[in-house]
């Protein structure tokens, strides 16, 4: 995992738009942060921090505050149970970024999120993960349901027109046409104008975490191709600033 890209929820019309991009250097094993085109194209977008000239890289030995107080202490008595949830290694447990790209970086006092860049693989397709949201909103047994999905269950997306504000989302539908959430709305707000391009697209589970809080129930995979032409997270709220 080498960058991920942070995403801000503009409170007046509640998209979603790519700010900053934080990228781990190995060789270096220093953290480098960069604002996005995206925190310009509000002028009342706030910086983070000590991180206030929106044209300068920042660098780090240490993850960003930002970035650190999104990830689950060691000292929670849950901690083990996260790193399942998470499907990641204990021998992995101190790849930071790699627990914030399965996790989102997700808190419930800011609208802030985080997702890896992606990089096509050798057969030319990407692959992508995230957990179905907005699942407190399903019927009980609709949840109750979701417990027993079996991983590479097949699911679909459809999409759901919502509310003036915030047009359009992406249902997620198993076989029996039974809803089990959302995809993300930064995902489908980044992804949508790509969709009608991508071929080869299967939308699977990935793992069921019945005893996880429901953000971390239903993990997904979306696999894709698209045209060499065309490449995800190229628009220009993605471009670095500086």
């Amino acid at each position: 995992m080498k960058s991920l890209y942070l995403v801000w929820q503009e409170p007046q019309t509640q998209h979603w738009l790519p700010v900053g991009k934080l990228t781990y250097h190995r060789e270096k094993k220093i953290y480098q942060f960069t604002y996005t085109k995206g925190a310009k194209k509000f002028p009342y977008f706030v910086p983070f921090g000590r991180m206030k000239n929106l044209h300068k890289s920042y660098f780090s030995t240490e993850l960003f505050p930002l970035f650190a107080n999104r990830l689950l202490c060691k000292s929670r008595p849950e901690y083990p149970a996260y790193l399942q949830w998470l499907n990641i290694q204990e021998i992995e447990q101190d790849n930071l970024m790699l627990l914030l790209a399965r996790s989102g970086g997700q808190r419930a006092t800011d609208s802030l999120e985080v997702f890896p860049s992606l990089t096509r693989h050798v057969n030319g397709n990407y692959e992508f993960y995230f957990f179905s949201r907005e699942l407190r909103q399903l019927p009980k047994e609709t949840r109750n349901r979701i417990n027993f999905m079996s991983q590479n269950e097949p699911l679909r997306f459809i999409p759901t027109i919502l509310n003036k504000r915030k047009t359009y989302a992406m249902t997620l539908q198993a076989d029996d046409s039974v809803r089990v959430g959302f995809c993300p709305s930064y995902l489908v707000e980044n992804f949508w104008p790509s969709i009608a391009q991508m071929k080869k697209m299967s939308l699977t589970i990935a793992k069921v975490n019945p005893e996880a809080p429901l953000q971390f129930r239903l993990w997904c995979r979306w696999l894709f191709s698209l045209p060499e032409n065309c490449q995800p997270f190229s628009h220009v709220e993605f471009k670095e600033i500086n």
